[in-house]
């Protein structure tokens, strides 16, 4: 939000059917992977096995990961604007991540409408000690004249692959566009399932589950013949959730001496965007608004500063005709001076079509001196009486 801290909604999902029926995913699960994630250790796969006793019951056995259970409270229900900020900003293809892209974006520049472009290779690195399974959804799509669903423009093939341990694979990404004269533009996004112990405890939950299921009359629905002992045991489990990556895809169907669609757009507040002061290894963040006036789709990309001290995000993406896109700054300095970058922001692939988006900041490094090398004389004085 412009002017606004930042806001984030966790979106949960289980999903089900006939044969499988898994844990269901609460937000306790969630937060325990979130501190996992910042004490490091979401990446030691589990010791445990799992057992079904006597009474159908789920135990596990551990003999390393006893220690490190977390059933007590987890603090981070209201984190730092800062980390949160940090968050939003880390690349898909940062080395930081123990799964990630090694790309941020993919222009597919000009397909002639009704043909295939050259495919593409999309990289993913698993650094994880254990396999993880990568599974690609791409939106729906349906025909602006007809309101009939079609195919894709873009494709992500295979659709879903099992990646082993701290290895590498390559997906091969193509774009179809269905009319001329368009722009395409969509955010690719990738649901990856850790499978490292908490997948075969899954599995055998929703088999018990199915088993007692199929014994119990047929009105009941899964809640309620889990209600009594398996949806209550679900909130005690712990659940590593998937996560999520994402691929900026964009291409267009104009051919080459077309005249593409004119940008029509305005930055607000201004295109001078001056930081509030800070210190060294400090971040500070400052919104614009890049509003389409015009009717036609327009497509940006912001020219991102080699020294990484002036960041944007998104640094791509497209506005529909009478909307509005916000992007984000950060200024994060190193050394204590003045500084300033010039970023290109380019509109619809045409060289034509640039704005500057002119970005200042100071870091300042506190200088404090004491005077008479910080030495303080009294006067001599009687016993009990003070002096000034």
């Amino acid at each position: 939000m412009r002017n606004h801290s930042v806001l984030y909604v966790d979106l949960i999902g289980t999903c089900y059917d006939i044969l499988t029926k898994p844990v269901p995913l609460m937000q306790r699960h969630i937060d325990i992977f979130r501190h996992k994630v910042i004490m490091g250790m979401h990446n030691k796969s589990r010791g445990g096995k799992a057992l079904l006793d006597g009474d159908d019951k789920l135990a596990i056995s551990s003999m390393e990961d006893d220690n490190m259970e977390l059933m007590h409270e987890i603090a981070i229900d209201d984190p730092n604007q800062v980390v949160l900020h940090k968050e939003m900003f880390l690349e898909m293809s940062s080395e930081h991540r123990d799964l990630h892209l090694r790309e941020e974006f993919i222009d597919f520049g000009f397909t002639d409408h009704g043909r295939v472009s050259e495919q593409k290779t999309l990289t993913f690195d698993n650094k994880f000690p254990f396999e993880v399974q990568v599974n690609w959804v791409l939106l729906k799509v349906t025909s602006q004249t007809t309101g009939l669903p079609i195919d894709n423009p873009f494709k992500v093939s295979p659709a879903s692959q099992l990646v082993a341990a701290n290895s590498s694979f390559s997906f091969n990404v193509r774009f179809a566009p269905d009319v001329p004269d368009s722009y395409f533009f969509q955010m690719a996004q990738c649901f990856i399932q850790l499978v490292n112990g908490g997948t075969g405890k899954t599995k055998r939950m929703g088999q018990t589950a199915n088993s007692q299921t199929t014994g119990k009359t047929a009105g009941k629905t899964l809640l309620s013949s889990m209600k009594k002992n398996k949806f209550e045991e679900a909130l005690n489990e712990e659940l590593d959730p998937p996560t999520c990556l994402n691929v900026r895809l964009v291409g267009h169907s104009f051919p080459p001496g077309s005249q593409p669609f004119i940008p029509m757009v305005k930055i607000s507040p201004a295109n001078k965007v001056t930081f509030p002061p800070c210190g060294t290894g400090e971040s500070v963040y400052q919104t614009v608004q890049i509003v389409n006036t015009s009717d036609t789709p327009v497509y940006y990309k912001i020219l991102q500063d080699p020294t990484k001290t002036f960041r944007a995000f998104p640094p791509i993406g497209m506005i529909n005709g009478k909307s509005f896109s916000l992007v984000c700054f950060e200024f994060q300095p190193k050394q204590a001076r003045f500084y300033n970058f010039t970023a290109q922001c380019i509109f619809n692939h045409s060289a034509s079509n640039i704005q500057s988006l002119h970005l200042t900041g100071y870091c300042y490094q506190p200088h404090l001196s004491i005077g008479n090398e910080a030495k303080l004389f009294y006067p001599p004085t009687y016993t009990g009486v003070s002096s000034k």
